[in-house]
C-alpha cells in the first residue's frame, strides 16, 4: 500500500522562544486505490496505529519533507515507544530492512543531512517513510494543484494554541 501523508505541528507565536513542538494533526490518503478516502487525526500515536491493522504488510508512506516530519517520527519512536535502531551484530548496520525486528527502525540520512527514508517495524508491520520531495519538487498544497486532485491542502493558521488531542 502506498500513501501520501502530512503532519501539522505546533508553532508558537514567538518562534524564537519556542522550545518544543508536537504533531497535533495528521492526514493521509492511499494512492492508486480509487477511493479518494482521506484519513485525519490529532496525534502521532493514532497515526502509527492506523497502519497496524489487518494483514501484515509493507506500507510506503510519502512525506513531502521527510527531514522535517521524520524528526517527529524518530523522536516518537525513541522517546515514546523506546524503539532502537536496527543493527547487524557483525557490521553495526542492517542490509535487510524488511527483516528488522519489531520495535526497531533504520534510516538513510546522508552525512550532509539529506533524508531519504526511515523503515520501521511497528508491531510486525513494515512502515517505510520516504521523501516525496526527491521525486516531485512540490509542496503538499502544490501537488493537489499540479495533479488536479479532489482533495487538497487548505490554507490555515499555523500559530496558536494547537496541541495533540
Amino acid at each position: 500500500m502506498i500513501y501520501i501523508c502530512d503532519f501539522e505541528t505546533t508553532v508558537d507565536e514567538d518562534t524564537a522562544a519556542q522550545t518544543e513542538s508536537e504533531v497535533w494533526a495528521y492526514g493521509f490518503a492511499q494512492l492508486f486505490d480509487g477511493t479518494e478516502d482521506v484519513h485525519i487525526g490529532n496525534n502521532i500515536g493514532d497515526f502509527f496505529e492506523a497502519f497496524a491493522h489487518g494483514r501484515k504488510q509493507r506500507h510506503i508512506l510519502y512525506f513531502v519533507n521527510l527531514k522535517f516530519d521524520g524528526s517527529f517520527i524518530i523522536d516518537y519512536l525513541q522517546r515514546e515507544l523506546n524503539f532502537l535502531p536496527a543493527y547487524d551484530d557483525l557490521e553495526h548496520k542492517f542490509d535487510k530492512p524488511n527483516e528488522i525486528a519489531p520495535g526497531t527502525f533504520t534510516t538513510v540520512i546522508t552525512d550532509l543531512g539529506i533524508w531519504y527514508n526511515i523503515i520501521v517495524n511497528y508491531k510486525g508491520y513494515i512502515l517505510e517513510f520516504r521523501d516525496l520531495l526527491k521525486l516531485l519538487p512540490f509542496s503538499v498544497k502544490d501537488l493537489g494543484k499540479a495533479f488536479d486532485t479532489k482533495h487538497r491542502k487548505l490554507e490555515m493558521e499555523y500559530k496558536g494554541n494547537m496541541h495533540a488531542g
